[in-house]
């Protein structure tokens, strides 16, 4: 189900807890930022929000569904680029270290960059000793409590969030390049 972003502030509910809230202003005109809710909108797990804007995209968390078991063979999200990197897909942002947050985050083409907290790679990194749920990420990037970042049109800014898992993000706000 796709979603046009054309309000302000536009937030994104699971489970009946705000989770998220996407803040920004196009550019010259009405060139709103688009949002599809691949996963996540009707289920609690399985978070999977794409953000576009002036033809590029950006991926919010590639998660897991709760029910799912982990060994099984879920499929991506049809999200262009994430089995086979296109040049418009700038990344995937992972807000935490939960499975249903990170868990298919494996699975994308390699060459897909990927940004998480870096406490968070660190202890998913050690975390592979003891569960297959603790994969190394690898990411491109770290997400910093309040320090905004340039992908393509988008800033993107994390803001830590007071979470069972520790160094989580939430909300992470990406606004357009022309956004105040």
């Amino acid at each position: 189900m796709r979603y046009q972003v054309t309000s302000y502030l536009a937030r994104y509910v699971v489970g009946g807890a705000r989770v998220g809230a996407l803040l920004y202003r196009a550019s010259g005109g009405d060139r709103p930022m688009r949002c599809c809710i691949h996963r996540g909108s009707q289920q609690i797990g399985g978070s999977c929000v794409e953000l576009a804007h002036g033809g590029q995209r950006l991926v919010l968390d590639l998660g897991l569904p709760l029910t799912a078991n982990p060994a099984e063979d879920i499929p991506l999200p049809d999200i262009p680029g994430l089995a086979d990197q296109g040049p418009d897909l700038l990344g995937v942002l992972v807000s935490r270290r939960h499975p249903d947050h990170y868990g298919l985050a494996t699975r994308r083409e390699p060459a897909v960059p990927l940004y998480c907290g870096e406490r968070t790679a660190a202890i998913l990194r050690e975390a592979a000793l003891f569960s297959p749920l603790g994969p190394d990420l690898q990411p491109a990037g770290f997400l910093r409590d309040q320090v905004p970042f340039r992908l393509g049109p988008f800033s993107v800014t994390p803001y830590l969030a007071d979470h069972s898992a520790f160094d989580a993000s939430s909300p992470i706000r990406p606004t357009t390049s022309t956004s105040r």
